[in-house]
């Protein structure tokens, strides 16, 4: 049977869109094999608040085809070993805020929280504005 586009729509929005536990220790694993960062994923360490400069990488991702994603926890300067972030929703809430009221067009990205090595991981997920703007139009296709 062939694939439609309408097939390729269902695929990229019809399923969850939170990262599960498993997809992000293995961004981990790959990230910290690399020994360093992929073009949709950025890391930042995040153990003592908020990291500043945020927006540029926000933009970068909604302006990049598939997205990209924050991944906070992790120290590049140290072979991006995991130290956890220092308070997660705090991160979540500054995000939130940047994205939402600082940004134009508005960003919704998704986070993920979840315990990687006994500390505190945050994937926040990013999709391209184009997308946004054609899920927002499609609301109506049925996922079932």
């Amino acid at each position: 049977m062939r694939s439609t586009k309408l097939d390729n729509v269902r695929n990229l929005y019809c399923r969850s869109k939170m990262m599960n536990h498993e997809e992000l220790g293995k961004l981990v694993d790959e990230v910290q094999k690399r020994q360093s960062e992929f073009d949709h994923v950025e890391v930042k360490a995040a153990r003592g608040g908020t990291p500043k400069r945020l927006y540029e990488p926000l933009s970068a991702f909604a302006n990049r085809t598939g997205g990209g994603v924050l991944l906070f926890g992790l120290d590049e300067s140290k072979d991006f070993s995991i130290l956890g972030v220092g308070d997660a929703h705090r991160l979540q809430e500054d995000i939130t805020y940047l994205a939402s009221e600082l940004m134009e067009p508005t960003l919704r990205p998704e986070f993920t929280v979840d315990e990687v090595e006994n500390e505190t991981l945050v994937a926040v997920e990013t999709i391209d504005i184009s997308m946004a703007r054609m899920k927002m139009l499609m609301r109506g296709i049925n996922c079932g």
